[in-house]
């Protein structure tokens, strides 16, 4: 932040064409980690690339250029595709666990 203080550079937002590409490409990426991966498994993965991976990317760019990159959606869908894997995991197997 004090770098583009004293440059003189203002923190700005890409455009909604770059945001929504990287908000797709990150869809993207969790969804084939969820093929290959259990669902527990591949938010873990995630999370590693996205904490070595974007988040150093996303710092650099804007301590740089002074370019705020959100990518929150895509990590709050992960969250989301977690509950909705619990919530068919459970409607399966109602009625197979009662004991006669």
């Amino acid at each position: 932040m004090i770098n583009t203080i004293l440059e003189g550079l203002q923190p700005v937002s890409i455009s909604n064409i770059y945001k929504y590409f990287i908000e797709l490409v990150i869809i993207y990426l969790a969804a084939v980690s969820f093929l290959f991966f259990t669902s527990y498994l591949a938010q873990i993965v995630s999370s590693i690339v996205i904490l070595l991976l974007l988040m150093p990317m996303a710092f650099y760019l804007y301590i740089k250029f002074s370019i705020y990159i959100e990518f929150i959606f895509p990590i709050i869908g992960m969250g989301w595709h977690g509950t909705a894997s619990d919530i068919e995991e459970i409607i399966s197997n109602r009625g197979r666990n009662k004991i006669n």
